[in-house]
């Protein structure tokens, strides 16, 4: 039940940042956005993906979380939380590196 809660928080945290990055549009949100945005080396193409990345992220977690209260299965909750928050900074990783 405690890793259910812990999922769902978390995944309210990747939507909630998420939101604001995608539809909101608040890229100073972003480490060092605006500094790269100067220099002429960020662009908002990569805002976008790690606005989505992270609300994509968010949704799945939260439902994760759900299934895992239904359930009531908690080794599977940390374990997945774990493998899907890893995923998504293999996905930030490589946005990263489609940047330059």
């Amino acid at each position: 039940m405690v890793t259910g809660i812990i999922s769902i928080s978390l995944g309210i945290v990747f939507l909630i940042f998420g939101y604001l990055i995608y539809v909101k549009e608040k890229y100073d949100l972003i480490n060092d956005f605006t500094e790269q945005k100067k220099k002429g080396l960020s662009a908002y193409a990569y805002a976008r993906r790690v606005g989505i990345i992270e609300l994509v992220t968010g949704i799945v977690i939260s439902v994760y979380g759900v299934i895992g209260l239904i359930t009531r299965i908690p080794a599977s909750g940390i374990a997945g939380t774990v493998i899907i928050c890893l995923c998504a900074i293999i996905a930030l990783v490589i946005n990263e590196r489609k940047k330059i």
